[in-house]
């Protein structure tokens, strides 16, 4: 589990506030542990694959956005507070992966995180 996602989890059942740093609409790209299992077997199947492949959910999604699913997923009362604050050098406004080699054998990503974020709860 990232580490929004597993901290707001948390936050979100012992019913607390969930923090969003800067002004929550910085984006990631998510991506179901599952789909990842398929791109590595798709790589041990195809011999001809050679190189770096990135995987990604091939979606962006905003902190706000990925707050609230964790809310409504865990059926809680928090509060989620926008805190601002200057953006930091190890954490990017924008995360995304292209995925465009690895598409080229036939994979794509399946599950969508906010499908996914409800199996957690």
């Amino acid at each position: 589990m990232s580490g929004p996602l597993f901290i707001w989890s948390q936050k979100a059942l012992a019913g607390e506030t969930l923090e969003v740093f800067q002004d929550g609409q910085q984006s990631r790209d998510y991506i179901a542990v599952a789909d990842v299992v398929k791109a590595i077997v798709l790589t041990l199947k195809q011999r001809r694959m050679e190189g770096i492949f990135n995987v990604g959910g091939d979606r962006r999604i905003k902190l706000i956005q990925l707050a609230s699913w964790i809310k409504e997923a865990a059926h809680s009362h928090s509060q989620i507070q926008v805190k601002g604050g200057q953006p930091s050098v190890v954490d990017p406004y924008e995360l995304f992966s292209s995925t465009s080699k690895i598409r080229e054998f036939g994979w794509k990503p399946v599950s969508s995180i906010k499908s996914t974020i409800k199996k957690i709860f």
